[in-house]
């Protein structure tokens, strides 16, 4: 998948995205080669806020403490807000005082009631996480559907 991301047939956007989201969920290791170019993607301007918030997200999973510290480095630089969470979010592995200096910094600095809760809600997980799980969608019969319909006639 990292293979294909760094070839010229990443062509879409969308294709990306989703590659980002699977890697995301992967358990793997990351070689030093990989999470160079992690960083160079999320630092990459022309790609799309999402895009760069899922290289961040790998960058921090992924990445050593001193990946999660550069990225901390590039926290002001970033417009989107979507971005920022989840720069907030790759750094939870961070050390506890470099983290918890980082999160206070931005409290301070933006002093916004989401942003506040959503780093309150990344400090109070009990381990990382950098997505979300999510029940697979059951598929229902068409008999299953049909006889709650019509059994109420």
């Amino acid at each position: 998948m990292i293979k294909f991301l760094q070839s010229k047939n990443n062509i879409y956007e969308g294709q990306e995205l989703k590659n980002l989201r699977c890697l995301l969920r992967l358990d793997f290791r990351a070689i030093r080669r990989e999470i160079k170019y992690f960083f160079a993607s999320a630092l990459d301007s022309n790609k799309h806020y999402a895009i760069r918030a899922f290289y961040f997200l790998l960058l921090g999973k992924h990445g050593s403490n001193r990946d999660r510290n550069l990225i901390i480095e590039e926290y002001d630089n970033l417009s989107e807000g979507y971005t920022k969470m989840a720069v907030i979010l790759a750094v939870q592995e961070l050390g506890q005082a470099s983290r918890n200096s980082f999160y206070s910094r931005v409290k301070r600095r933006k002093k916004s009631k989401r942003i506040s809760a959503f780093i309150e809600y990344v400090k109070s997980l009990s381990e990382p996480t950098y997505f979300l799980t999510t029940e697979r969608p059951r598929i229902e019969t068409y008999e299953e559907v049909e006889e709650d319909y019509y059994g109420w006639f």
